[in-house]
Formats: structure tokens, sequence, C-alpha cells
């Protein structure tokens, strides 16, 4: 068997390997996995790892633990869609799609939750100083956009942070309701007075 193990590496230059506990190395002297290769690879059909069934995918998957983990200094994953109806990514869950990614940037999931560093509850603390109606008026009409929110122009070219933007409207929502707040007072002092004179005549 070593006879005939030397011959075949001569012949293919020693590119292939078997070892004694039948390890094949591709390129490699000394492999340490079953299939060990030092290079690249193609393959012209399907794939299946830990399963038999190579039908429903080029790569097919099977295992209880990490299916695929991907580390990487620049792009980990890249997929190209040829068409803005392709999906480009899809999870499933017993049968029904949980998350899609189209190739033309739509996402669909069922729900998305986006870590936060802080909330915009600081608007309803006694030291927040709300900006004067008349000051925010000359705003509005001086960049026709609320202060703190981006424009439509920051938008088209640089998209929004899902959680920052949420937080953002939030802060506007309790501005407008400190300034409801303020209305009604000032209605109410009004209410009051025309009581007065009304109880004057």
């Amino acid at each position: 068997l070593d006879f005939f193990k030397q011959c075949f590496q001569q012949f293919i230059k020693c590119e292939t390997l078997v070892t004694n506990s039948g390890n094949i190395g591709i390129g490699i002297s000394i492999p340490n996995a079953k299939l060990h290769v030092a290079g690249t690879g193609i393959f012209n059909d399907n794939v299946g790892i830990g399963t038999q069934d190579v039908s429903q995918a080029r790569l097919h998957i099977n295992t209880t633990g990490t299916a695929l983990l991907l580390e990487s200094n620049s792009i980990g994953a890249l997929f190209k869609c040829n068409s803005t109806e392709s999906k480009a990514f899809k999870i499933q869950r017993n049968g029904a799609d949980e998350l899609t990614i189209w190739g033309d940037g739509r996402v669909w999931a069922r729900k998305v939750k986006v870590r936060q560093g802080g909330w915009s509850d600081f608007v309803l603390k006694n030291d927040y100083q709300l900006t004067p109606t008349n000051k925010l008026r000359e705003y509005i009409n001086e960049y026709h956009h609320l202060p703190n929110v981006p424009t439509e122009q920051e938008v088209i070219k640089n998209g929004i942070d899902l959680g920052d933007m949420n937080a953002v409207l939030l802060q506007k929502v309790e501005e407008l309701t400190l300034y409801m707040l303020q209305q009604q007072d000032e209605i109410d002092a009004l209410k009051k007075q025309m009581q007065l004179y009304n109880n004057t005549k």
C-alpha cells in the first residue's frame, strides 16, 4: 500500500497526500482533517455538509451547532442579485418567512429591536429649555425643517439610523406635549380672567 501511495504521490507531484489515519491533503504535506485543502477549490455541483440531501441548494449545511461562521476584516458576505425582486437573504421557521432581504434593499421582518445608548426623556426634566415658539417659527421659516431633525437632502444621501431617528421623533413628541400644556395653561388663565370680568359686571 505504501508503495502505491508513493507512486501516486510521485505521479501528482506530491500535491495530494493520503496519511495512514485516512486524512487527505491537497496542496499540504500534513493534513489535519479528513479533507485538508491548501488553495482554491471549485465545485461544479451541489455540496452537502452534515447531510446527504444535496438537492435543495448549492450548499446544504445541516447541524445542531453553528451552521456558518464568517470572520473578516472586510466584507463578511456579499450577495449579488440580478433583479430587484430577487431575495438575497431569507430566514424561515416552520416553513414561514421570518426575515427577507430583497436585492433592491427592501427588508421584511417580523420584529426589529435596536439597541440605544440613551432616550429622549431629558425633555421632560425640569431643567429642559424649551425653544420659544417665536424662535421655533423663525427657524422653520429659514430652514424648512425642525431643529435637530435631518434634512431631506441628508436623508437621501446618508439614510437614517432607526434608533436615533425614533429618539428624535420622541423628543419632538415630548416637546409638542410641553407646548400643548403651556397652551392649556394660557387658555385656563384666559378663562379665569373672563370669569373675573363677567363677575364684575
